[in-house]
This record gives C-alpha cells, structure tokens and sequence, in this order.
C-alpha cells in the first residue's frame, strides 16, 4: 500500500505531535514534515510536494494574503486543508481558495475519514482538469 503524505503546519507544539501520533498510527498516512511558522512552512515544502497540507487556522492567519497562493504555487497538486479547534470557522474558508475544513475536535476516526474524503475529491477534481 503505498501511503498519502501528510505536512502537518501547526503553531502548538503538543497538538502537532497529537495529530502526527493519529495520523502516523493510520496506515494509509505518513506525516512527512512540520512547521510552526508560514516561513519554516514554505522553506521545508519545496521538494516534498506532500498529498496533503493541514494548515492551522491560526497560522495561516499570519499571513493569509500571501500564506495560501504561495502554498498552491508550490504544491499545486496537494489537498490543502485548514484545520481548527473552532469548528465556526468552516464557513469562512471559501475565499482562502482551500480544498475543505477539518476541526481538531472531531475523534481520530471521524479525522481521518474526512481527510481521506477531502483528499479523495481532490484527485478526482485533479483528473477531471486534465
């Protein structure tokens, strides 16, 4: 089987850990890198053309105006969801241009289904494009 990359960008030491342990125990996953900043974000991406970026709304916000173009510019291919523990704000993602909403509060099971709903569409949009 041959596992879907994951980029885990999220400012909180102890909830990237959490969700790398989640993810890194599904066997369809393997967390390839992570960043707290949307400069380490970008520095560590090019090269890695990881299947999925989860975004921490809070870091995105730094910088959202260049944070997300710059992601698609350097992964153009990629799932590119954001991720937050307020589950409101998956109303608000659509001018941000990204793939879906994924709340950190849903269990590891409800996560990682959506994720791999989300990233499921992506390639079918993706081949739909070509």
């Amino acid at each position: 089987m041959i596992k879907k990359t994951i980029f885990l960008a999220e400012r909180q030491a102890y909830v990237r850990d959490a969700l790398a342990l989640m993810l890194d125990h599904q066997p369809e996953f393997h967390v390839v890198g992570f960043a707290d900043s949307p400069e380490s974000l970008l520095g560590q991406l090019h090269g890695l053309k990881p299947d999925a970026i989860l975004l921490d709304w809070e870091l995105a916000a730094l910088a959202p105006d260049s944070t997300i173009p710059a992601l698609r510019a350097c992964c153009p291919h990629c799932c590119l969801l954001m991720t937050s523990v307020r589950a409101e704000l998956a109303n608000q993602i659509e001018p941000f241009g990204v793939d879906g909403f994924l709340s950190k509060q849903l269990s590891p099971d409800d996560f990682t289904a959506a994720l791999c709903g989300f990233m499921q569409t992506r390639e079918e949009n993706e081949k739909k494009a070509d």
